[in-house]
């Protein structure tokens, strides 16, 4: 079985991080860190995230031939955003969805 993560950023999602049936697949590469402040505290946490994929490409321009792979696990950053509200900074780094937006499938997975 072959596998694509195609946003796999920190594999997050995976308990065995170098998993032999998965590719994985970012936009980015190299470890960067994010400042989190909790709501109504003054708790700060510096976090760091190291982001290596096998494969460095935007799912959009996935450099794979069509029905290259068994599955394919899509988990972007869930970001949308609605008329009037404004832009998170992770909405400028990753871009966003409108609301109303349908996400075609890329020609490499396998339709049934």
């Amino acid at each position: 079985m072959k596998i694509l993560d195609a946003t796999c950023g920190a594999k997050g999602i995976w308990y065995q991080k170098n998993h032999p049936f998965v590719t994985f697949m970012d936009k980015r590469r190299g470890t960067f860190s994010k400042r989190a402040v909790s709501k109504g505290c003054k708790i700060v946490n510096d976090r760091k995230f190291n982001i290596y994929p096998d494969v460095i490409s935007e799912w959009k321009n996935a450099p794979f031939p069509d029905n290259h792979f068994d599955m394919v696990i899509f988990d972007p950053p869930h970001l949308m955003i609605d008329k009037g509200k404004k832009k998170s900074g992770m909405m400028v780094q990753y871009g966003h969805l409108k609301s109303a937006f349908i996400i075609p499938y890329p020609s490499f997975i396998k339709t049934f």
